[in-house]
């Protein structure tokens, strides 16, 4: 049997998960090919900065 190994779950809560990223992923990729040039691009806070001021609650 394999050794048992602790790990911490802490470090994950601070970072966007690889579902969300792939879908704002797609979503910019999406309104980069449909834009039109004479529109301007919406501006949305990136998960980083959203993330600067979330608490963890244990």
């Amino acid at each position: 049997m394999a050794p048992f190994q602790m790990r911490h779950t802490v470090d994950r809560l601070d970072k966007p998960s690889s579902y969300a990223m792939s879908k704002l992923k797609k979503r910019k990729r999406n309104q980069d090919h449909n834009r039109d040039e004479d529109q301007q691009p919406q501006l949305q806070p990136d998960y980083e900065d959203k993330l600067a001021t979330a608490t963890t609650l244990y």
